[in-house]
């Protein structure tokens, strides 16, 4: 990523990188050229977007971590949530330990960059990093088998008293629901989004993303 020609002007440039899981692309376009999407058209307008797709002829879990290090599977080493591994015939669940190539924010925390992590799907945790990372806290679906793991570790905790744990563990169900669970789905789905836009409050993301003179718009 950055080599010594980097400035201290562009440690402090700051990046905002929003990426949605399984998210219908088409209706997102959608709403943004209609107007029932007005935040994500602005955020389209002022940046730079795209529709990820996932390789073809890999599982579930394969593209984010390629989104995540910038390498192809065959680099990073996941392909599916189970795989065989070498000298083996047996399918075993993909650790977060088990990855072989590192995220980007990993070589951008070593050039003095500070960052920030909310469960970015299917990549673990990068300790040492200048920053906070937070994996598997409100996520779709973890990356490993133990939950909420943070760097630094202790900041599970913080995280968890300021904010709450993830209401729902799990949003798929097996068959489907019916109105009534669909009701009950729906309202801990909005506490979901509740706990996260209240951290973006905090000062911690006031001072890594919005200049002095900024405000943050919540109210939408």
């Amino acid at each position: 990523m950055a080599d010594s020609r980097t400035t201290p002007a562009d440690r402090q440039r700051r990046v905002l990188l929003v990426g949605l899981d399984a998210a219908d692309h088409t209706i997102l376009l959608d709403g943004m050229n209609d107007g029932s999407l007005p935040h994500l058209a602005r955020l389209r307008a002022a940046g730079a977007w795209g529709v990820v797709s996932s390789p073809s002829g890999f599982g579930s879990g394969a593209v984010w971590p390629s989104v995540a290090t910038a390498v192809s599977p065959a680099k990073h080493s996941r392909y599916y949530y189970q795989q065989v591994p070498p000298r083996s015939y047996e399918a075993v669940r993909f650790e977060p330990e088990d990855f072989r190539a590192e995220p980007v924010w990993k070589h951008l925390s070593d050039q003095g960059c500070r960052i920030a992590i909310y469960d970015v799907p299917k990549v673990g945790v990068s300790p040492g990093v200048n920053g906070r990372i937070a994996v598997d806290w409100l996520s779709h679906g973890g990356v490993g088998q133990h939950g909420l793991v943070t760097w630094p570790e202790s900041y599970a905790e913080e995280l968890v008293a300021r904010y709450g744990s993830n209401p729902l563990p799990r949003c798929d169900m097996p068959g489907g629901r019916n109105p009534e669970q669909m009701r009950e789905f729906m309202s801990i789905m909005e506490a979901r989004v509740f706990s996260m836009r209240s951290s973006f409050r905090s000062p911690f993301f006031k001072r890594l993303f919005l200049p002095a003179s900024s405000t943050i718009p919540m109210n939408s």
